[in-house]
């Protein structure tokens, strides 16, 4: 896979595709000036990035809970997401986030024990 089928893939643009790649996060090596992407190394990043959102969002929730708004974490979003290296789409994560974990907890799977 090139960088260009990548950022489709991780519905990104090329500069953070070509960050990942900068930063080792993914794996890959120019072949005739394109980046060609190893397969292996793109479903790794997936899996820490998954588990990087899943923390992230435990971790707004928390702090919603304990009194931050919503317009609070969502403008801290960016920094926590580059932080993080997290590629994920920011508009509107910390809404949907509170939005899910009330929902949850509406429907009985999730209860919030502050």
């Amino acid at each position: 896979m090139n960088a260009t089928e990548l950022a489709r893939k991780l519905n990104t643009s090329m500069q953070k595709v070509r960050w990942l790649i900068y930063t080792g996060q993914i794996d890959a090596k120019k072949v005739n000036r394109v980046w060609s992407v190893d397969e292996g190394s793109v479903r790794a990043f997936r899996r820490r990035n998954a588990k990087a959102i899943e923390r992230l969002k435990s971790e707004y929730v928390s702090l919603y809970w304990a009194g931050i708004s919503v317009k609070r974490l969502q403008e801290r979003a960016r920094d926590d997401f580059k932080t993080a290296g997290i590629v994920c789409h920011l508009d509107g994560f910390a809404e949907q986030t509170i939005y899910e974990s009330i929902m949850e907890g509406r429907n009985g799977s999730h209860r919030h024990t502050g």
